[in-house]
């Protein structure tokens, strides 16, 4: 991953591109897609979500009418995409400027391909990379990226196998009965009901013998993209507890045990636990919907690839306290850090005007360590689960689990990380990540720099403004009023907009600083535009008109130098 970011931040910078922080996302495996839509050479328009509310996966494919693999690609795909037709679609883009409509409506009667072709109108070939073609990607139900690749089939085997890595499987296990499930799931005076799912494409839970228990398994090992599932409804008063015991052996983080109450999921098990208790609060009395599922990725089988459940309990609100107390023991803290331990590190502040750092890595936090490696604290708040949280780090790309990082006496999980340089390793930089969710994107970036040298030679490379270089200062210099920045004014641009791209006037939005705020408002078009002398400005929202709904709560600190931000708010 590193050293793609950093060899697309090298190559922008020498074509001389200054309007990167206006630039679209590049996708990667694990990217969600933004919506796209595509006219096809026979007038039809294509849609991607809305495709996707019938397909269970839509395949993009990049190509040219010049291009001799993707004609001898086509006809492979053709006979595939006849068979699937019913689960997939297939949207097929040409970036070749000079493929016109009816260019590419002779060439789909040439090779009588029936699946939606058009030109490339959703810059779709730069937005994946396309350095050859054709480029193939697989899009799953949610949006995201699934696989991405470079080449042609050379068969329709081939094709077909692919799709059916990603395609739901339907089970081929019979499911144990009502009358099993209830024996083997209720504890001693248990009285729920236990049902095996509806779904057509889940997996059942069957009863076998496990430890000397009678449990239910999951029967889904070894189907990668599947999901077993038990389900049960059940009453409760409020503050009683749900409580399931149960085993894990999976793939950490990916294969996991989701408990769900009333169609939410209240928390996920993976990797290797030994016979254990969870319990979860009923915050409301009344009839409950109750499922517990195992869920597999497309990656690894690790360990046995399953797990088992012993029980299945109501426990009354007066034992409460005693269940919820055998529940694992995550250390909470009030705000979400990445921070070095050592004395010696400093955080700096980087003033970036075109905001190529932003671009490439999101909104990050940045330290000069003034050693060959640093050792970090991470503290997780409670929205994060340390079943499935993780962090990672681009000089070695592995992945560390929080759950196998035992918690320091103070809550947090410390761990250590070798750094990156120029003269040692080529990069001036090295990135820590922690994700809450391996399909999320990261909730915490750092970036941590050997010395003051690797951070003037980063400084270097996105310097393409001569009249705004970039430039960076220690927070604390700039906090104690000993350093100098730019004393000219900031312009901002705020575009509101909803989920189709349409303008959304009328909203308030508030600027601050320490000292001072302002409002603003946005015009018929959904913009509102502002100049600010240099400070740390922060900005939330205030108002948002009728028919609108977005997030309120959160505050954005403004990129010092100006910007143009974006802000989708949800047309109700």
């Amino acid at each position: 991953m590193k050293k793609t970011l950093f060899f697309m931040l090298v190559f922008a910078l020498l074509l001389g591109a200054t309007t990167i922080s206006n630039a679209q996302t590049l996708y990667q495996v694990g990217s969600r897609m933004m919506d796209f839509s595509i006219e096809t050479h026979d007038g039809k328009t294509i849609n991607l979500y809305e495709t996707l509310k019938e397909k269970e996966l839509v395949v993009v494919n990049i190509w040219a009418s010049w291009c001799g693999p993707c004609r001898s690609e086509f006809p492979y795909m053709q006979d595939v995409y006849e068979e699937y037709s019913d689960r997939i679609e297939i949207i097929a883009a040409s970036c070749e400027p000079s493929d016109t409509e009816r260019a590419i409506g002779e060439f789909a009667d040439e090779l009588s391909l029936t699946f939606p072709m058009g030109r490339d109108t959703a810059n779709l070939a730069y937005l994946f990379q396309a350095q050859y073609i054709p480029t193939t990607a697989i899009v799953g139900k949610d949006g995201r990226i699934e696989y991405i690749n470079n080449g042609a089939f050379t068969s329709a085997e081939s094709f077909q196998n692919l799709l059916d890595a990603y395609l739901m499987k339907k089970p081929t296990v019979a499911p144990s009965g009502k009358e099993a499930l209830f024996d083997a799931l209720n504890a001693s005076g248990g009285e729920i009901e236990f049902i095996n799912s509806s779904d057509e494409y889940a997996w059942p839970m069957v009863v076998e013998e496990k430890d000397g228990r009678s449990v239910v398994k999951a029967t889904n090992a070894s189907v990668p993209g599947s999901y077993a599932s038990v389900k049960a409804r059940v009453y409760s008063n409020a503050g009683d507890v749900l409580m399931v015991e149960f085993k894990t052996s999976s793939e950490a983080m990916y294969d996991l045990m989701k408990i769900c109450i009333d169609h939410s999921v209240v928390k996920v098990f993976g990797g290797e636990h030994d016979w254990m208790t969870y319990a979860h609060p009923f915050e409301t009395e009344g009839a409950h919907e109750i499922e517990i599922t195992y869920v597999k990725n497309m990656q690894e089988n690790m360990g046995d690839d399953c797990v088992w459940i012993d029980s299945v309990k109501v426990v009354q609100a007066a034992d409460a306290v005693k269940a919820l107390s055998m529940n694992p023991d995550y250390p909470v803290k009030d705000e979400l850090n990445v921070v070095p331990t050592s004395e010696k590190a400093k955080k700096v502040l980087i003033f970036d005007s075109l905001g190529t750092l932003e671009y490439y890595f999101g909104e990050f936090e940045a330290y000069v360590v003034n050693d060959d490696s640093v050792e970090i604290l991470a503290g997780l708040t409670s929205e994060i689960d340390p079943e499935i949280a993780f962090l990672l780090c681009d000089y070695d790309n592995l992945t560390r689990p929080i759950f196998e990082i035992a918690p320091d006496e103070s809550g947090f999980y410390r761990e250590s990380f070798q750094l990156d340089s120029m003269e040692e390793t080529g990069y001036p930089y090295t990135t820590v990540y922690l994700f809450s969710d391996p399909a999320l994107d990261p909730v915490k970036t750092v970036m941590f720099f050997k010395d003051e040298e690797n951070l003037d030679i980063m400084m270097t490379l996105i310097s393409q403004d001569e009249e705004n270089p970039a430039v960076w200062t220690y927070e604390e210099d700039l906090e104690a009023g000993d350093a100098e920045i730019d004393d000219g004014e900031w312009t901002y641009t705020v575009s509101f907009v909803d989920e189709n791209g349409d303008p959304v006037p009328g909203v308030m939005a508030q600027v601050c600083s320490e000292t001072v705020c302002t409002v603003y408002f946005s015009d018929e078009n959904g913009k509102c535009a502002f100049t600010l002398a240099p400070d740390n400005w922060e900005m939330h929202l205030l108002m948002i008109p009728d028919g609108y709904s977005g997030d309120m709560e959160s505050i954005k600190q403004l990129v010092p130098y100006g910007e143009e931000i974006e802000i989708v708010l949800d047309k109700n």
